[in-house]
């Protein structure tokens, strides 16, 4: 197993998403409070992998999910000042933003930990943020 996993690229996530998501009802600052736990579960889950002999890691951050179909229903706001310049709630995708930033710095943490493999972080926000921009632009 060690030497399969050695020899593995290892996609890890997306397991953080629904923490955030499925927080709907709460307030963005107790859901804020969520993120070192949610932080500390992806870097706990990585560990183990390593000791059991990973190399090669992709941790990907969450995507917009103020943008998504159901946040976008679920808060519904008549505040323009709710929303991004996408469209998107703005509040939740601030909230993406610190919980991104949260796993990024967990991740050099770890990097430091285990000089010797290669942990990457995967900018899904990036990628979605483009996608939508490129998209209003027509």
């Amino acid at each position: 197993c060690a030497n399969r996993l050695a020899n593995s690229l290892i996609l890890l996530g997306d397991i953080e998403a629904n923490d955030v998501g499925y927080s709907l009802g709460k307030s963005i600052r107790e859901v804020r409070t969520y993120v070192p736990y949610i932080t500390e579960a992806q870097i706990s889950a990585t560990r183990e992998l390593i000791n059991m002999g990973a190399r090669h890691i992709i941790i990907p951050g969450n995507a917009l999910i103020g943008c998504f179909p159901y946040i976008l229903t679920a808060l519904r706001s008549n505040y323009p000042d709710a929303y991004d310049n996408m469209g998107c709630i703005k509040s939740v995708n601030d909230l993406i933003a610190y919980k991104n930033d949260n796993l990024q710095a967990a991740m050099r943490n770890l990097s430091r930990e285990f000089p010797d493999v290669s942990i990457m972080y995967g900018p899904m926000d990036e990628g979605m943020r483009q996608v939508i921009t490129e998209t209003l632009a027509g």
